[in-house]
C-alpha cells in the first residue's frame, strides 16, 4: 500500500529528461513539503537494465517512503529495459513500495506489472505519489469545522448540565442544607422523648399490675388453705360420726371386694394373658409362636407359645 503522506521520495529516471522535469514540477505543486531524493539511470540501451537494477537496490537501501521509476514515451526498443527479468525480479523484491510511470498510456512493460502501482505516465505516477496540497488543507477545513461544531454542541450539553446543578436550591442558598438536617434532628429528637415518656409510663402500669397479681396471689392462696381447713374438719366430723356397724359393714364390703378382684387371684399364683393389649380368652385366638404378655401380680413378662391343647368337655 503506497504511503498517504510521504515526506521522502525517490525518483530512479534519466538525468535531465522531460519525464524527471515533469514529476518534479508536478511534486513540487501537489506536496512542496516532501524531500526529492534523485537516482539518475541509463533508461534505454544494453547498459540501462543493470543500471536501473542498481538505482533500485540504493534507493531502497536509503528509508524513503515511496519511489518512482520513470522515463518518457517511445519505441518498444528503447522502452525494453523495463522488460527485462532481472528488474522485474528487483522490483518485486524492494522493501519501499514503487510507482511505475513508463512511457505513455498505451505503453505496458513488465515493470508496470510487477510494481505496487503503475501510472500511465510520469506525470501520472508523481500525481499518485503525493495528494494534492489544496484537497489535504479542504479536507483539514472540513475537519476543523466538525472539530468546531462538535466542541460546540459538547459545551452546550456541559452548560446545560451545569444549569441545572446552577439553579439546584441548596446552591443558591447553601444553608438549607443544615438547616433541613438541623429539623429533622430536632424532629427525631421530639419523637424519642415522646417515646421514653411513652415507655415510662408503660413501665409503671406494668409494676402496678405486677405487685396487684402478687397481692391476690397470695389472697387466694389464703382462701383456698382456709377452704382446706374447713373441708378436713367436716370430714374428721362425719368419720367421727360413723359407728361400729357402719365399720363392719365396711369393711365386710372391703373383703369381699378384695376376694372378688383379679389381683387377690394372682397374689394366689395365677396370671392373666394379653395379646395385642387385649385379654386372651380362648386358645384359639393364638398361635404356636405367638409372643404373649402376662400380667402377674408383682409385674409383667412375655412368653413364647410352644404348645398348645385345647379342653374337651
Amino acid at each position: 500500500a503506497l504511503p498517504v503522506y510521504p515526506m521522502k521520495i525517490g525518483v530512479i529516471s534519466g538525468k535531465e529528461t522531460a519525464a524527471l522535469q515533469d514529476i518534479l514540477s508536478t511534486l513540487k505543486k501537489r506536496w512542496p513539503l516532501a524531500e526529492v531524493y534523485l537516482y539518475y539511470s541509463l533508461v534505454q540501451g544494453n547498459m540501462a537494465a543493470d543500471q536501473i537494477v542498481q538505482r533500485l537496490l540504493q534507493a531502497d537501501g536509503d528509508a524513503l517512503d515511496v519511489l518512482i521509476l520513470a522515463r518518457g514515451g517511445g519505441s518498444i526498443e528503447d522502452l525494453w529495459p523495463f522488460n527485462e527479468e532481472r528488474v522485474a525480479r528487483c522490483i518485486v523484491q524492494l522493501k519501499t513500495p514503487l510507482i511505475a510511470g513508463v512511457g505513455h498510456e498505451t505503453d505496458i512493460t513488465i515493470a508496470d506489472l510487477v510494481s505496487d502501482f503503475r501510472a500511465p505516465t510520469p506525470t501520472g505516477a508523481a500525481q499518485a505519489a503525493v495528494r494534492d496540497r489544496s484537497e489535504v488543507a479542504m479536507e483539514l477545513n472540513q475537519l476543523k469545522i466538525r472539530a468546531y461544531n462538535a466542541m460546540m454542541k459538547l459545551s452546550e450539553r456541559q452548560a446545560l448540565q451545569y444549569k441545572a446543578l446552577a439553579d439546584y436550591p441548596a446552591w443558591q442558598n447553601p444553608d438549607l442544607l443544615w438547616q433541613d438536617a438541623a429539623v429533622n434532628l430536632t424532629m427525631a429528637t421530639h419523637r424519642l422523648t415522646v417515646s421514653a415518656s411513652r415507655i415510662a409510663k408503660q413501665r409503671e402500669r406494668l409494676q402496678t399490675l405486677t405487685a396487684a397479681l402478687l397481692a391476690d396471689g397470695a389472697l387466694v392462696q389464703n382462701n383456698k388453705r382456709e377452704i382446706w381447713s374447713k373441708h378436713n374438719e367436716i370430714l374428721l366430723q362425719i368419720r367421727n360420726r360413723l359407728g361400729e356397724k357402719e365399720r363392719y359393714q365396711m369393711a365386710k364390703a372391703l373383703s369381699v371386694l378384695n376376694a372378688l378382684s383379679p389381683l387377690a387371684v394372682m397374689e394366689r399364683g395365677y396370671a392373666i394373658p394379653f395379646k395385642d393389649d387385649k385379654v386372651l380368652k380362648s386358645v384359639e385366638a393364638i398361635a404356636v409362636g405367638d409372643i404373649l404378655k402376662l400380667r402377674l401380680a408383682d409385674g409383667r413378662l412375655s412368653a413364647s407359645v410352644l404348645e398348645k391343647e385345647k379342653k374337651h368337655e
